[in-house]
């Protein structure tokens, strides 16, 4: 897949979570009532149809950092590039983590300075578990990614993709159904553990190495579209299906759902039958230069928009879930532009997302 492809579905996914944050009030008023026909209910559609977005991001981390060094390194297994690899990656992941964890402990009210030990061991047990905010739950997992990337390296031959395919089946809803009807206590994980997520990251590594990992009968657009369309189905269908039997939508609206390994997969080949199609429409210049800052701009997005939400859900736009998502988005992206524009100082882009 080439670079405008993984940009496209980058910037759809950063979009798609923000749409998943700002209808997730909708969800409980859908469950009460139960009417198709409101906009609660469309809301919850999208909701549901974006769920492809984290699996994505962690699936695109995997496969730009194997082409990256696949570049640089080729073969080797040499490990001499490990220690710039560890500077990068805090560069750019772990320093925004922990500049946005402290600043939303101060904007959240759980920093008190009175009891500066206590606040520095909740900032030590956020960055551990991702409890910073709600959305920062995503950096402990690709940090865990990170660590075992020099191993996953090293590892030849697909046995390993279908065994965390095996892994991603067992502890993955509604995997805890089949373990209790066999009498067995299914171990239990923490959701930020990497056992729920490297499926996705190795799969993106899998991508890069090999050009034709997805099937042959999958590339073509029609064939891709129709199975991206009933993954899609398939996962309306299954949160429909549990909302007349869960009263708290958390129960089933995760991403840890056999329908979302579907519905992720499926925007894989979704994505790589039609890329030929999106390279060639973005290949003028200044569509590839924009689509490359929106893409970029994507992380600055992921970081601050929960800050947006929570001002956009103090207005009348709380009431009205699509448009309420849209201004976010539009919003958020304006913003991350703006600091895009405004920030020239490397030691100020870097623990803000921007480089």
């Amino acid at each position: 897949m080439g670079r405008n492809t993984t940009d496209l579905f980058r910037l759809a996914a950063m979009m798609m979570v923000c749409a998943i944050h700002a209808t997730a009030l909708s969800e409980s008023r859908f469950i009460a009532t139960h009417d198709y026909l409101s906009a609660d209910a469309l809301a919850v559609m999208l909701n549901q149809l974006g769920r492809f977005c984290v699996p994505l991001f962690i699936l695109l981390s995997g496969f730009g950092l194997t082409l990256s060094h696949a570049k640089k390194h080729g073969d080797s297994r040499s490990l001499a590039w490990l220690p710039t690899f560890a500077r990068e990656r805090f560069l750019r992941i772990g320093l925004p983590y922990l500049a946005w964890t402290v600043l939303f402990m101060f904007v959240l009210g759980r920093w008190h300075a009175q009891q500066p030990l206590a606040s520095l061991t909740q900032l030590g047990r956020d960055l551990l578990h991702g409890t910073g905010d709600y959305h920062l739950y995503f950096f402990p997992i690709i940090i865990q990614c990170y660590v075992l990337f020099p191993l996953l390296l090293r590892i030849r031959g697909s046995w390993l993709w279908w065994v965390l395919l095996m892994v991603q089946i067992l502890f993955t809803s509604p995997a805890h159904y089949l373990w209790a009807a066999v009498g067995i206590e299914r171990p239990s994980f923490p959701s930020y553990a990497v056992i729920y997520w490297l499926f996705y990251f190795h799969t993106g590594m899998v991508l890069a190495r090999h050009a034709d990992a997805v099937p042959m009968w999958l590339r073509g657009r029609a064939v891709a579209t129709v199975l991206w369309a009933f993954a899609g189905a398939a996962v309306l269908a299954e949160y429909a299906f549990w909302s007349y039997r869960q009263s708290d939508p958390g129960y089933f609206n995760h991403f840890n759902r056999w329908v979302v390994i579907a519905f992720t997969l499926a925007t894989i080949a979704l994505m790589n039958a039609w890329d030929a199609r999106v390279n060639a429409w973005f290949k003028v210049g200044t569509r590839a230069s924009t689509l490359g800052l929106l893409a970029m701009l994507s992380f600055p997005v992921y970081l601050g928009h929960t800050l947006l939400l929570r001002a956009l859900n103090q207005t009348a736009l709380a009431s009205q879930p699509l448009l309420l998502a849209l201004v976010l988005i539009v919003t958020a992206m304006t913003a991350a532009w703006i600091l895009h524009r405004l920030v020239r100082w490397p030691w100020l882009r870097l623990p803000l997302g921007l480089s």
